[in-house]
């Protein structure tokens, strides 16, 4: 849990302008990204339901939804979602990350944050 609450409170120092995780998560200049954001917002938003956060961490992870609501198109394409990515041994292998719209990786951490923060809305743990 001392892990957990660290990497909490570390990621959401690197919250971007526009209320999504960079690729690259210290570097605003690489693309806001779709799956790690997901992943990021369902963390935080499963720390706040479950009691492991305070409820000062709500906002990150409704502002997080906010930001991955915008990632989704009126006919339901989801944005922004990187290729799965390896290992890189420079920041340029993680800056030209291909995109693909409804890639099947982000949808799940897509799908998965959605009902930890309809559960969060909902003041709900269950």
């Amino acid at each position: 849990m001392k892990i957990y609450i660290k990497i909490i409170r570390g990621i959401v120092k690197f919250h971007g302008v526009d209320v999504i995780w960079h690729q690259v998560l210290n570097n605003p200049k690489s693309f806001g990204e779709t799956s790690g954001s997901s992943m990021f917002t369902m963390a935080i938003a499963a720390g706040v339901n479950n009691g492991w956060l305070d409820e000062s961490y709500k906002d990150y992870a409704l502002e997080g939804w906010e930001a991955m609501s915008r990632k989704i198109s009126n006919d339901g394409i989801v944005k922004g979602i990187c290729r799965g990515t390896g290992i890189g041994y420079d920041e340029e292998f993680y800056m030209k990350r291909k995109r693909f719209p409804n890639d099947p990786r982000g949808l799940g951490a897509l799908f998965i944050c959605a009902v930890e923060v309809d559960k969060l809305m909902k003041g709900s743990g269950d």
